[in-house]
C-alpha cells in the first residue's frame, strides 16, 4: 500500500518537460536507445520521437513494456525530484550488515542474566 501511495506521488503534477527528462535518462542508465525503446513498445521510431518532443502522449501502458532496469532508473529518478533516496540492492545490502554489526556490538556487552543480589546476613 505504501508503495502504492508513493508512486501515485511520483506522478503527482510534473510538468512534460520534467517527466520527459526524467524518461530519457533512465532509457539512458538502462541502456536502452531511443530506437530500441520504440520497438520493445511496439512504437515506430518515429512516433516515438515525437511523443518525447510533446507531440501526442507518452503512455504508461507502454511504458511498462520497457522492464525493470529502465523503471529502476525511472522511479529512482522520480523519487530524487521528491526528496528520496533509492538505494541499489547491494547498497541497501551493506547498509544493513553495518546497522547489524553495530548493533551486535553494543549487544554484546549486555548479558540476559539477572544481577545477582548480594546477600547478606541480617544479624
Amino acid at each position: 500500500m505504501v508503495a502504492a501511495l508513493m508512486l501515485l506521488q511520483f506522478w503527482q503534477a510534473p510538468s512534460d518537460r520534467e517527466l520527459a527528462e526524467d524518461i530519457e535518462l533512465a532509457l539512458s542508465r538502462a541502456g536502452l536507445d531511443t530506437t530500441k525503446a520504440a520497438y520493445t513498445m511496439d512504437l515506430d521510431p518515429a512516433q516515438w520521437n515525437k511523443q518525447r518532443q510533446g507531440v501526442g502522449h507518452i503512455s504508461a501502458y507502454r511504458l511498462a513494456r520497457l522492464g525493470p532496469e529502465f523503471w529502476r532508473e525511472f522511479l529512482s529518478l522520480r523519487a530524487e525530484r521528491m526528496g528520496y533516496t533509492v538505494l541499489k540492492e547491494s547498497d541497501l545490502t551493506s547498509a544493513l550488515l553495518a546497522v547489524m554489526a553495530m548493533a551486535g556490538k553494543r549487544m554484546a556487552g549486555m548479558t540476559l542474566e539477572r544481577p545477582q543480589r548480594e546477600k547478606r546476613d541480617i544479624a
